[in-house]
């Protein structure tokens, strides 16, 4: 398992959550500056299915996605945590207000669905807490 992460506040934790599991790797750095096929060869056994998983930040969600549909990579499932606003668009059927582009290529290339909805509770802080002045 490879896990990527940009923000230098985050890495102790990730770090530490996953310290038990040695077949880990975490990978500091930007998704979308780096070249994934060369990143995860090393890793992918041959006849190995990829399986992506990731919490996206709102702000570059859509980019990491269309990336990943885009890439040379065989990716057998991605499953993502994206804000619902993301989801929902990914999901918008034609004629909808959400639906646009990203709809149309995620539906094209993938098989989309909203799993799963996660109150703002669950998250600490919550939603809107942090709002600037």
């Amino acid at each position: 398992m490879l896990a990527v992460e940009i923000d230098p506040d985050c890495l102790p934790r990730l770090e530490a959550a996953l310290a038990g599991y040695p077949q880990v790797r975490v990978i500091v750095g930007d998704i979308l500056a780096m070249d994934l096929s060369t990143l995860i060869a090393p890793y992918l056994e041959k006849n190995l299915n990829l399986r992506v998983v990731g919490n996206l930040p709102y702000n570059i969600a859509t980019a990491i996605i269309e990336m990943l549909l885009h890439s040379s990579l065989v990716i057998r499932d991605m499953l993502f945590m994206v804000q619902l606003e993301v989801a929902e668009r990914i999901v918008a059927s034609p004629g909808s207000r959400r639906y646009g582009f990203f709809s149309v290529d995620c539906q094209q290339l993938a098989e989309s669905r909203i799993c799963l909805r996660v109150p703002p509770a669950c998250f600490s802080p919550a939603p809107g807490s942090c709002r600037q002045s």
